[in-house]
């Protein structure tokens, strides 16, 4: 390990050398460190996994301004909980989990990869707590793309005080300027296969129309819900990734081959489990060869509900994985306990990616086309059957045309049902967060080709009520829309010839109001605000 430089903002708080302290001839590059303190989050009574309070924040790298931009390695990730003052440590646990997010389909445009890997960079929950590759390897990033960090707490052990904590996250990365030519970095991408338990459908194997025992192993158990993390594949099968495990021991099979969608042949070089309390283990076997690639064993706290301890795994000589083998994943869990509890089973693959080049970025423009008002309306229109109500979205295919295909594309492959809203601003707008599939991943390559960035056609409508316009997955790059869309409610000139508008709501103005009176934390929904169904009506119907 290199020398350690701790930022926080712009301040350069230390540097030190950790290699040194043990005599190491070659230190390596300096480990840079950004610091991000999650809010605090009060604890004064039970709160069981997924259901505590939590926050979504922005992590931008202290080289965000470098002009141009400049190659970063991310090395680490280390996320503990610690009390209001932000340095004193408290029980680990409280820690639900803290997630790093990146733009995937932003990202892949910029270094000209597809996109074979979710939005999810690191997970860490109750058992490890940080996260630090192998020596020379590391994740590869543009120093100006910001990265979207999730905090949250639970408290499965209350014992009737109130406890003021938050979450102290730390991303360690490398300058790419400060790395020897004569032993570069070694490029890694992240892949994740997740347990689930079958809703609906005739057996439990996702992606596969034609199971066979034999290939693909055993089917996933049938079971029953505990959140919102909910599959469907290709094949009319729905399951669920966070389920209920009844006392006893429980022993779930799950076929992740279509999740992992492995590109090509290529070496794992470090791994990660996300469980719950009273896991006893999650295993990555190869079916195919019939070895077990993994086994990460799960040590639980002996005096009260927590895990102690989570194994993983890190190897510099990395173990082969092969893009046409069937994968699958058996996670154990032991409830000692006489109510039902809680599960997940997430394992988290970094592989060396084998397509990554080092380039040179260039800038991009976007220009502003001129648009006779009003514009004229297309044949076909998207209706949004909202939990509020219906919402009807008249569109501009003469303006935006590559913005109108997309979105009437996402609604047919039904990747826009189950989007929520996320932001609700009383005369300004409303905005969709992501698409599911966009913020979990999908096994579909359609879907996946469906989310990737779409270049700027910004015209000179204005922002004004009614008008539907994309969001932008990174602010600075005008060509990053994806998915998202807002929804204007009053004037809004700051956005003309920023944000792409490609509609305007044909109906649905009682829906709206609607969507205003829900309860909201700051500009977020309290209770869930979600597209339950889009489809694509034609004009004429309507």
């Amino acid at each position: 390990m290199g020398p350690v430089v701790k930022l926080s903002g712009t301040m350069i708080l230390a540097a030190a050398t950790a290699a040194a302290a043990v005599g190491c001839t070659d230190p390596g590059p300096p480990i840079r460190v950004v610091e991000q303190l999650s809010p605090v989050y009060d604890l004064d009574r039970e709160y069981r996994s997924m259901m505590g309070p939590s926050s979504v924040q922005t992590l931008v790298f202290a080289e965000a301004e470098a002009d141009p931009p400049e190659l970063l390695w991310v090395v680490g990730y280390k996320a503990v909980m610690v009390a209001e003052d932000g340095r004193s440590e408290q029980s680990q646990d409280f820690m639900c989990h803290s997630n790093l997010d990146f733009d995937a389909g932003r990202h892949a445009r910029l270094f000209d990869l597809p996109i074979y890997h979710t939005n999810r960079l690191f997970t860490l929950s109750q058992g490890q707590q940080e996260i630090h590759f192998p020596p020379g390897f590391g994740l590869p990033y543009w120093s100006d793309e910001s990265l979207s960090l999730t905090t949250q707490v639970l408290n499965l052990n209350p014992d009737g005080r109130l406890h003021r904590v938050r979450h102290k996250v730390s991303v360690e990365y490398v300058r790419d300027r400060e790395v020897d030519p004569e032993r570069p970095m070694r490029p890694l991408f992240m892949t994740s296969g997740w347990g689930m338990v079958l809703l609906e459908g005739q057996d439990g194997y996702y992606g596969v129309s034609e199971p066979a025992p034999e290939a693909h192993g055993s089917d996933c158990l049938p079971g029953e819900p505990t959140g919102f993390d909910k599959y469907s594949d290709e094949f009319g099968r729905r399951f669920a990734g966070h389920w209920v495990v009844k006392p006893g021991r429980e022993v779930n099979r799950t076929l992740v081959t279509h999740l992992l969608d492995i590109p090509y042949d290529t070496t794992l070089h470090y791994a990660a489990a996300h469980l719950h309390p009273f896991a006893q283990s999650l295993e990555l076997v190869d079916l195919t060869s019939g070895t077990s690639i993994f086994k990460a064993d799960a040590t639980n706290r002996p005096d009260r509900i927590g895990l102690e301890r989570v194994e993983s795994f890190s190897s510099v000589e990395g173990v082969p994985v092969y893009a046409d083998h069937e994968y699958e994943l058996i996670s154990v869990y032991d409830n000692t306990t006489p109510t039902d509890q809680d599960s997940m089973a997430v394992m988290l693959l970094y592989l060396e990616d084998r397509e990554f080049e080092k380039r040179e970025r260039s800038p991009v423009e976007a220009r502003v086309a001129h648009v006779e008002l009003p514009p004229p309306d297309g044949e076909e229109q998207l209706v949004l059957h909202t939990s509020q109500g219906e919402l009807r979205l008249a569109l501009f295919p003469e303006v935006a045309p590559r913005h109108v295909a997309r979105i009437l594309e996402l609604a047919r492959h039904g990747v826009l049902d189950g989007t929520p809203f996320s932001r609700i601003e009383p005369d300004y707008l409303i905005q969709t967060g992501y698409p599911p599939a966009q913020r979990y991943g999908s096994s579909d390559p359609r879907k996946r080709e469906l989310l990737t960035p779409l270049g700027a056609e910004f015209s000179d409508i204005p922002h004004e009520r009614g008008m539907v316009s994309m969001v932008l997955d990174d602010n600075a790059d005008p060509h990053s829309a994806v998915a998202s869309f807002f929804i204007v409610l009053g004037a809004a000139d700051n956005l003309d010839g920023r944000y792409t508008v490609f509609g305007r709501i044909a109906s649905g103005f009682d829906t709206i109001e609607r969507m205003l009176e829900v309860p909201r934390e700051g500009n977020a929904p309290v209770a869930p605000v979600v597209i339950e169904r889009a489809e694509v009506v034609s004009r004429a119907a309507a």
